[in-house]
């Protein structure tokens, strides 16, 4: 009797551990989709020879187009995204994090970097 008992509640652990990590993974999953599109905006910003002879304000408002067109409402282009130099020397580079809760007072934080 003990024997089924003890099995059954193996079953359920791992049911829950299971559901645990769908969990963590569907609330995940869209923050690391946005950090792709934003990574391929950079690239594709530091490779269009008009930007980088334009000035960053121009930049900036490229890229937040860019953010509007691929539902990226969150973010503030001027907010995440540096842009250096000009020329063949720009640089465009993004800093942020995204803090996603998990339960009532466990939260989820992410930090992305990078530059193009």
């Amino acid at each position: 009797m003990i024997g089924i008992f003890s099995g059954l509640g193996m079953r359920l652990v791992s049911a829950a551990a299971v559901l645990m990590v769908l969990w963590i993974v569907i609330g995940v999953a869209p923050v690391f989709i946005q950090h792709r599109i934003v990574g391929e905006l950079i690239v594709e910003a530091s490779a269009i020879r008009e930007l980088r002879s334009a000035s960053p304000a121009r930049t900036y408002k490229w890229l937040q187009q860019q953010f509007k067109q691929n539902e990226l409402r969150s973010f503030d282009a001027k907010e995440i995204i540096k842009v250096q130099g000009m020329g063949s020397h720009r640089t465009v580079s993004y800093d942020y994090e995204v803090k996603r809760p998990l339960f009532r007072n466990v939260n989820f934080v992410i930090q992305f970097s990078g530059s193009a």
